[in-house]
């Protein structure tokens, strides 16, 4: 009896610890669960947060578009611009002629919005092939400054033990003067008036074609 009842408490003994040994794989288990559908919702939320920036990322590399002649919205400045090109100034509303942006000469002139400018010079590139060779800047200078080689070094053949002489660069600079072009299209009162003529366009193509073959 007395190796019996030992069998029976050893045996006893054993089924407790499996059972502490099965519920610890159990909680075990169940945490690593949780985890894990932790990992997955932050995952998830992580991918939803780079999708974001993605979008966010495409909008600000897309290049900045200077307006046309065809859209929608316009400047008031570029109202203004058509309007006096329509009317003239003796003619346009009050509030138009206000946005005229009134140019430093004597004759009190008005300067042309950026965007009709813009038109002109990419309408240029097409006339003047000196546009697709040139490297061409801004500058409100008078004249342009650049630097330049004046003198490149001197080599010669020489034996082995020859002496040889020195030499060097030599730089300088170069003054590019500026020159200015300017021309003038008239337009007709009845082509002014015609609603169905983009005569901004019309005068911008117009004067790129004449500064084109200036150049």
């Amino acid at each position: 009896m007395h190796n019996i009842n030992t069998a029976l408490v050893l045996k006893g003994e054993d089924d407790d610890a499996s059972a502490i040994v099965t519920k610890a794989l159990a909680d075990l288990q169940a945490s690593v669960e949780t985890r894990i559908a932790a990992v997955e919702a932050k995952a998830a939320n992580d991918n939803g947060f780079a999708a974001r920036l993605d979008k966010i990322e495409v909008k600000l590399n897309r290049p900045a578009v200077i307006k046309g002649a065809n859209d929608n919205e316009v400047t008031p400045d570029r109202k203004a611009f058509r309007s006096f090109m329509r009317l003239g100034e003796a003619r346009m509303p009050g509030e138009e002629a206000k946005a005229l942006v009134v140019a430093d000469d004597t004759r009190g002139g008005y300067l042309a919005p950026a965007e009709f400018q813009a038109e002109v010079i990419k309408n240029l590139v097409e006339f003047s092939p000196v546009r697709q060779a040139a490297r061409v800047g801004s500058t409100a200078a008078g004249s342009v400054i650049l630097p330049r080689r004046t003198g490149t070094p001197t080599a010669s053949w020489v034996g082995e033990t020859e002496t040889r002489t020195g030499t060097e660069s030599a730089y300088g600079q170069i003054e590019i003067p500026i020159h200015e072009a300017a021309c003038y299209v008239d337009v007709s009162l009845q082509l002014l008036e015609d609603a169905a003529v983009n005569v901004e366009a019309e005068i911008a193509m117009d004067l790129a074609e004449e500064f084109g073959r200036l150049e």
